[in-house]
């Protein structure tokens, strides 16, 4: 039969503290460079469909939504926050009528600045604005 002494299993039980330790050390370091690679962004979201719909929001890296960089449902219209990657990409809302959290060319939706690409260097304090329009 194998003895083990008190003494180890202090030792082993030390040894895996200072470990998980580490770990916590990396998470933090990993955290801070997240932090560092997003953008938070605030907005307003208006829906003149007044249709009661799930409403998303998409980040997009590309204008035709087939590189989607974040997604986020909206219960209702008004005030919203999301974290943008630090690249620029374009911001889109939809009226999800069928709750598929999938963008359906039948269902309204709106963008903001207008179609065109948010440049994140920019973004500041100042609210985007989304219009989803029928």
């Amino acid at each position: 039969m194998l003895r083990v002494s008190m003494r180890a299993v202090l030792l082993l039980g030390i040894l895996l503290i200072f470990s998980s330790c580490r770990n916590f050390k990396r998470l933090d370091r990993d955290l801070d460079t997240l932090e560092a690679e997003r953008l938070q962004a605030f907005g307003t979201l208006r829906d003149e469909t007044s249709s009661g719909d799930s409403l998303m929001i998409l980040y997009l890296g590309d204008a035709h939504g087939s590189d989607i960089l974040y997604g986020i449902p909206i219960e209702k219209p008004g005030d919203f926050e999301l974290w943008l990657t630090v690249e620029d990409g374009w911001l889109f809302a939809f009226a999800d009528t069928n709750d598929d959290n999938q963008f359906q060319p039948e269902e309204s939706y709106g963008w903001a600045n207008g179609g065109e690409p948010l440049n994140v260097a920019d973004i500041n304090d100042e609210a985007l604005g989304i219009t989803i329009q029928a």
